[in-house]
Order: C-alpha cells, then structure tokens, then sequence
C-alpha cells in the first residue's frame, strides 16, 4: 500500500526561508534590486542540515565564484582586445575558457565525502570477489575523502571470502581500505566495532581497519569489541588486528598515530623503499629502517 503521509515541516526548510529573507532584507538595505535573486538562489543552495555542511557550501560557493569572475574578466577583456564581441569567434572563446575554469575548480577541490552518527544493524555483510585489493567494511568499504570521520559503530558479520587463499584482501569492522592519497590531517574517532571480522581464505581482518594505505593520519578513541579471524597465511604474512590490521605502502615522513584513554603511539616512517612496508603479527618488512617512536 503507498504511503500517502504529508511530510513534516523541517527545522532545514526554516533556515532556508530565514536565509532568503535575510537575502532579501540586505538586498533592500543596500538598494541593489539585481541582488535579490542571485542572493536568494545562492541560499537556497547553501543551507544543508547541519552547520558544517552549510559552512562548505558556503565556501564552495564563494571559491567558484572567484574563479569564474577571473574567468570572466579575463574573457571579456580579450574579446575587447581581438573586436569578437558578439561573433561566432567570440562565443566559441567563450565556450573554450569554460574548460580551464572547471578544471581549476576540480584541482582546487577536495574530497568531501564524510560520515558520523552512523549504526549498521546485525546483519551478514559477506565479500566473495577474487579482486585484489577489495575493501570490505561494516560502514565504508574503501574510503578516499579526507574529512574527518566520528561516531560510527558496526553491528554486522562483515566477511571477505575468496575459494582459495591468496593475500591482499582485508576486511575491516568500520572501514575495509583506507586509502587517502591527499594529506594526512585526517581523523578518525569514537568508533566502535561489535561485529565478527572474518577472512576466509584471505588476509587481514581489523577491527577499525583492514588496511592502511598511503598518507599517515590519526585514529582516536576507536574500540573493538568483536572477534577477529583470518584463515590463511604465507610465511609470516596475514594478521588479525584490533584496531589495524595491516598498514601497507606507509609514505615516508607521514605519522600514522593510534591515540586512546591509554598508551597513544605515533609512528613515523624513514627512509622507506618502494616496496611494500607491512605491519603483521608486530613485524616490519625488512626494506624499512625500523620505527620510532615519537614523543
């Protein structure tokens, strides 16, 4: 049967009709007619659910509109300068500049993509692909943003089984890869893992994370409650961690920090080959010069 329920009226659809009247009030004090749809247009676009999503907006907004206005002088003035204004030359300048704008704009950008406050159930969570280098995670299979992430608790079986073993796949009760090529100013805190992480057949199971990779960060306050179990190892290769269970291809000079109620530890890598670094069973791969521990 549909659900033919009316809606509520949201606290979000308030603050937008507050801010395009705060819009049009400013355009009235300033006695600029042509700002009262502009303005309006760019509140309604800006106002999210909560503060920090406006504020990004916000400054998304602010940053392209920069851009553009470089763009636009700039184009006007050369048009000015070759006499196409109005020609066929002149619009296909225009349309030519576009690409440049947009791809400054790219550039200039950045991962976004960001969770908190999130729950999954006590269901089975089950990655059979043979792919190399999969992510499985409870929350995020394979994470690439930079925001910072907080207040995410998995419930779930989360499995990653393969019909035969083999390495490199992973499985992580909150993340299953985390793989941030941009900086290393993340953070990921107040996470919690009840579910069981279970590799059959395959390596590395974590309770926040099955893999590191890449630029360092900090993980905070993160607990793992659940169990953890991996069905295959090569040699000494194949870990179960609680918290991490591999940290694969660390760049150099990036600190990789475990912070918690007791002993924080940061980790610094030097001096590190282009071979992979492994952290498993508390070994180091041999094409590493060993850690420090910072103060």
């Amino acid at each position: 049967m549909t659900d033919h329920t009316v809606p509520p009226i949201g606290m979000r659809m308030i603050k937008t009709a507050a801010a395009v009247l705060i819009c049009l009030l400013v355009s009235m004090a300033v006695d600029r007619e042509d700002m009262r749809i502009y303005s309006s247009i760019a509140a309604l676009l800006c106002v999210q659910p909560y503060a920090e999503d406006t504020k990004r907006m916000a400054i998304q907004r602010i940053v392209g509109t920069a851009i553009g206005s470089v763009f636009g002088i700039a184009t006007l003035l050369l048009e000015m300068a070759l006499d196409i204004q109005g020609t066929l030359v002149g619009y296909i300048v225009i349309a030519a500049v576009t690409v440049p704008n947009l791809w400054i704009a790219v550039v200039l950008s950045v991962a976004a993509g960001q969770l908190s406050e999130c729950v999954s159930g006590k269901w089975f969570l089950n990655n059979k692909s043979e792919a190399i280098g999969v992510g499985t995670g409870g929350i995020i299979g394979m994470n690439e943003s930079q925001k910072d992430l907080s207040k995410l608790v998995n419930g779930a079986f989360v499995g990653r089984q393969i019909g035969s073993g083999d390495t490199n796949r992973f499985a992580g009760g909150i993340i299953g890869n985390q793989n941030n090529a941009a900086s290393s100013d993340w953070l990921i805190e107040k996470c919690i893992n009840y579910g069981t992480i279970y590799c059959y057949n395959s390596h590395y199971s974590g309770g926040i994370m099955g893999q590191w990779t890449g630029t360092g960060g900090t993980i905070q306050n993160c607990r793992n409650y659940g169990n953890l179990q991996t069905t295959f190892a090569a040699n000494w290769v194949g870990a179960s961690g609680g918290i991490v269970a591999q940290l694969y291809h660390a760049n150099e000079n990036n600190e990789y920090n475990i912070a918690s109620s007791g002993q924080d530890i940061r980790l610094r890598f030097l001096r590190c080959l282009p071979s992979a670094v492994q952290n498993s069973h508390s070994r180091f791969h041999h094409s590493c010069r060993p850690l420090r521990r910072l103060p």
